[in-house]
């Protein structure tokens, strides 16, 4: 399993509600191969 960051994956998440999708990773995910973690919402930000 590999771990992403939760912004590479599409989701809103960085401190101005946006993204930077990478689609290799939405890929990743889709297919199950991967999960998202946001490290900054984990740490209370």
């Amino acid at each position: 399993m590999i771990v992403v960051s939760a912004c590479l994956a599409g989701l809103a998440v960085r401190y101005n509600e946006s993204h930077c999708l990478d689609n290799r990773i939405k890929q990743l995910i889709d297919e199950g191969k991967a999960v998202s973690v946001c490290p900054e919402l984990l740490g209370g930000f």
